[in-house]
């Protein structure tokens, strides 16, 4: 089996990633950004290097100065980590019962049907992970280069549009919000427009893993 690597999912995007609706995803980048060199040189790429960094990533090399260190490289296999929580609740014979539920689903607990606790994605172990991708493709970009077809394939249907820009019907617009919501405090507001990762994915069933 391939090891895999955590990617902590927000609730609203769970369900567009398992219907297939999301397609790709955008990190911050933290540059500078340094080759996968086991030695002791390292190139430095910069941020007037990002066409360059593109290339790089396009092409397969050997060259360990070429191999640009991301999270995100071709081929690697995410986990999704999502709310979940673990129900407790006995059989109808009274025999003990553990499921995982997840809080894309319902606020509820589907088996018992009560309110519960929800735990935070970010102690999700992978075992319990439902949802297994794999990165098809990467590539650098400004924030704000995003057009509405990126947005929808960021998984964002009429709801959400409507959820993040009200009747607007703006789908940059409920995208930046999106976005601000999760990224503006850490210091990577739309407005300040970064370079971001967008990572293209396909969806892996655990058969197949």
């Amino acid at each position: 089996m391939k090891e895999m690597y955590p990617v902590v999912v927000p609730n609203d995007m769970v369900n567009p990633v398992l219907n297939g609706q999301k397609t790709t995803m955008r990190f911050a980048v933290r540059w500078p950004l340094f080759s996968r060199s086991d030695g002791y040189k390292r190139r430095i790429y910069i941020r007037k290097e990002v066409d360059h960094v593109n290339e790089l990533l396009k092409k397969k090399t050997r060259n360990p100065m070429e191999n640009i260190s991301t999270p995100f490289r071709k081929g690697r296999r995410l986990y999704v980590k999502e709310a979940w929580h673990m129900c407790g609740a006995d059989n109808p014979d009274g025999s003990p019962h553990t499921e995982f539920v997840y809080r894309a689903d319902s606020e509820t607990c589907k088996f018992c049907g009560k309110p519960v606790k929800w735990k935070s994605a970010i102690f999700m172990p992978s075992f319990i992970a439902r949802i297994i991708l794999q990165v098809e493709r990467v590539w650098i970009e400004r924030l704000q280069d995003i057009t509405k077809n990126g947005v929808l394939k960021e998984g964002f249907g009429k709801d959400l549009v409507r959820k993040y820009a009200g009747n607007s019907h703006n789908y940059r617009l409920a995208f930046s919000r999106f976005w601000d919501s999760l990224h503006a405090r850490k210091g990577y507001s739309w407005k300040k427009n970064p370079h971001v990762w967008v990572v293209k994915f396909f969806h892996l069933s655990r058969g197949k893993i």
